[in-house]
């Protein structure tokens, strides 16, 4: 869904609410305002991450400089041994483009994202009993709670030779503590991918007040947590690696 139409959507609800229950302004903003954002993320985050979430071709109409943007990452890509096998779109809110790599030697994928406003990319390893590790390049990758195998760190504004290299230190570490790779096939990659937004997604629901709290890790940037290495995390117990 695009953004636009969630905000007229949500301010069309503003306008009713306030002129039907003849709030003055100071009511508006202490009581209403927070209960509408809190409404909007609500919302925008049951709809992203509903059943019926399927992957689809990038549209043909409106999305050409998206498609031109991703495209121009390739040679970049090609060049540290990330070769492309996949794309899709996503409706969600925002929507987004996604081109799906697999490097060549190392058990490393990469699936960078348009999301209309921004770009944002992953490194992904996966390991042995479920475990795996994610390398990304903006803090909304952290803004939820994840499975305590689900492993994060973020470096941004980087190059993608510097966190590709953070990647693999971080894989060192991980096989160091007794995981081993598992080796996927670029065919069923996808699939793999929504099963692990619906994953997260439950995970979230589980958490008491959620909905709330979605509204408070929003604004104070919880991925900022993750702006760490993996051995840093580690070293100052904010995980563990254990078989």
């Amino acid at each position: 869904m695009k953004n636009y139409i969630w905000v007229i959507f949500t301010g069309l609800i503003t306008f009713l609410l306030m002129y039907y229950l003849k709030l003055d302004t100071m009511t508006f903003l202490i009581v209403l305002v927070p209960v509408l954002i809190i409404m909007f993320t609500y919302g925008s985050f049951v709809y992203s991450f509903r059943d019926s979430l399927k992957m689809e071709a990038i549209p043909s109409n409106g999305y050409q400089d998206r498609v031109e943007r991703l495209e121009r990452e390739k040679a970049e890509l090609n060049r540290l041994g990330f070769d492309k096998f996949g794309e899709f779109y996503l409706k969600t809110i925002p929507d987004s483009v996604t081109y799906l790599f697999k490097h060549q030697t190392e058990h490393v994928f990469f699936l960078i994202y348009h999301f209309g406003p921004k770009v944002g990319y992953d490194f992904v390893s996966h390991f042995q009993s479920d475990m795996t590790l994610t390398t990304s390049s903006t803090v909304d990758g952290g803004m939820t709670p994840r499975p305590e195998k689900n492993m994060l760190q973020i470096f941004e504004n980087t190059s993608y030779q510097r966190s590709f290299d953070k990647h693999l230190q971080g894989c060192k570490l991980i096989q160091t503590n007794g995981y081993s790779f598992v080796d996927l096939k670029t065919e069923y990659y996808p699939q793999l991918i929504l099963k692990s937004l619906h994953e997260l997604a439950a995970y979230v629901r589980k958490i008491p007040f959620w909905p709330v709290l979605l509204v408070f890790w929003t604004i104070t940037k919880r991925g900022s947590r993750y702006l760490k290495t993996i051995e840093e995390q580690v070293r100052e117990g904010a995980i563990k690696i254990i078989r």
